[in-house]
């Protein structure tokens, strides 16, 4: 696993199923964010995504032990590995900003913007990539979009970004 890789969780509770009416195969999403290089023996994978306390940094194998539902690893090309430093610059910059509670309830009757200044998992995971989200890091690899993709439209990969798909659990 490689920082930026996006990791796609279906659960089957009634939220989960509630929003993949909507989002088509995936109710959330996060970001690979490797540091081996600070991780000591245990070199432990990290996710860094958007939850309901915000966008905070959690040790993936700790999400997946007892998960209900299905995760999925969605492993980036290595073709786009210039990219990953930014990814964790860009993600750790935000950490804590909060989620966006309104921007869920409003995802169900429409798109809603990439403007807006908190995040949901699929913006968050999607505005790393994005060319020209940040003042700070001008380029990317995702074209810049007005409307928020949902977790379904990322793992459906228009874009060509990822390898095979790999279920976790």
């Amino acid at each position: 696993m490689k920082t930026g890789d996006c990791i796609s969780f279906a659960s089957n509770d009634l939220l989960g199923k509630l929003i993949r009416i909507w989002s088509k195969g995936s109710n959330h999403i996060e970001s690979i964010l490797c540091l081996s290089k600070y991780a000591g023996k245990e070199n432990r994978i990290w996710s860094l995504g958007a939850r309901s306390g915000g966008i905070d940094l959690n040790i993936l194998s700790n999400l997946i032990k007892n998960y209900n539902g299905q995760v999925t690893w969605y492993p980036v090309k290595d073709e786009f590995d210039w990219y990953r430093e930014t990814v964790v610059c860009k993600g750790l910059k935000v950490a804590g900003t909060p989620y966006d509670f309104e921007g869920l309830f409003a995802n169900v009757f429409g798109r809603i913007s990439m403007a807006a200044k908190k995040f949901l998992c699929s913006k968050f995971w999607y505005w790393l990539w994005m060319k020209g989200a940040d003042e700070e890091y001008p380029n990317g690899v995702l074209p810049k979009v007005e409307k928020v993709p949902r977790p379904g439209d990322i793992i459906k990969d228009p874009w060509k970004i990822f390898k095979t798909p790999m279920r976790l659990a």
